[in-house]
C-alpha cells in the first residue's frame, strides 16, 4: 500500500513504523540511528495531531493548532517517504516485513550492483555548530555522485574517539547531493569534537562501504575553523 493520505489512517501507519523498527531495526536493513530518525519525525506529528483532535472535541477551532500538525505532517512525510522508498528497493527484506510496514512489495526487476566506491569525506569548513562537508569518489574531479549511486547516508559521533557501535552513531539524513551542512543542536558542548563516517547507496538503498572516520570541532565562537583526521 501508498503511504496513507488521511490522518485518521496516516497516525496508526507512522505508529507502527516506529514501533516495529524500534524493536528490531535490522529487520529492514536499517541501523538504531535510523529509527530514532524516523521516530524524531513521528512522534512531533503524532502529538500535534493529537491536539488538534482534542481541542476539536472541546469545541475549539484553532487554525494555529491545524498549522502546527500540518508542518509536522509535512515533514515526517519527507522522512518516512524516503525510508519507504529505500527499503521498498531493497532486495534484502522479505517481502513479509515490507507487508508488515505497509509497504507495497514490487515484482522482481533488474539487479543493481551495490555500489563498490568507498567515499571520501571532505571538511570544508566549521561555523559555529554547523559543519560543512564535501564527499566524493576516487575521482575528486568529478562533479556530483559517481555512476550508479543515489545518495549518502551519512552519520555523526559526539566524542573524543569514534565508537566502533555503528548503533552509537547518529543518522544525519539520506542525502543526494555531494556538499553537505550539518548542524548540531545547540545542546552540543563548545569545541566538541564531532566525527562523520558515510557511505555510498544505490537506487535500491544498498550500502557500498564505509568511509574512514574523520572528525573535527565545534567552534567556541563565531569563526571557522578548518581540521580533520
Amino acid at each position: 500500500m501508498a503511504i496513507p493520505y488521511k490522518d485518521s489512517l496516516l497516525v496508526p501507519y507512522a505508529q507502527n513504523w516506529g514501533t516495529r523498527l524500534t524493536a528490531a531495526p535490522g529487520s529492514w536493513q536499517l541501523l538504531a540511528a535510523d529509527a530514532t530518525a524516523i521516530n524524531n519525525a513521528v512522534t512531533p506529528y503524532v502529538s500535534a495531531y493529537n491536539t488538534l483532535v482534542q481541542a476539536r472535541e472541546s469545541g475549539i477551532r484553532s487554525s494555529e493548532l491545524a498549522a502546527n500538525k500540518d508542518a509536522a505532517r509535512d515533514a515526517m512525510l519527507t522522512v518516512l517517504r524516503t525510508y519507504y522508498g529505500r527499503i521498498q528497493d531493497n532486495p534484502a527484506v522479505t517481502p513479509g516485513n515490507k507487508e508488515l510496514l505497509g509497504i507495497t512489495v514490487r515484482k522482481s526487476a533488474s539487479p543493481i550492483p551495490v555500489p563498490t566506491e568507498v567515499p571520501t569525506i571532505d571538511i570544508k569548513k566549521v561555523v559555529g555548530y554547523t559543519v560543512y562537508l564535501h564527499v566524493h569518489g576516487e575521482d575528486e574531479s568529478r562533479k556530483g555522485l559517481p555512476p550508479g549511486v543515489q545518495g549518502i547516508m551519512i552519520y555523526s559521533f559526539v566524542g573524543s574517539t569514534p565508537s566502533p557501535d555503528v548503533n552509537a552513531w547518529t543518522s544525519q539524513g539520506i542525502i543526494s547531493r555531494s556538499n553537505l551542512e550539518i548542524e548540531f543542536p545547540s545542546s552540543t558542548a563548545p569545541g566538541a569534537q564531532v566525527w562523520f563516517r558515510c557511505c555510498f547507496y544505490n537506487p535500491r538503498g544498498q550500502c557500498g562501504p564505509a568511509s574512514s572516520a574523520v572528525f573535527t570541532h565545534l567552534q567556541f565562537a563565531t569563526g571557522s575553523l578548518l581540521q580533520a583526521a
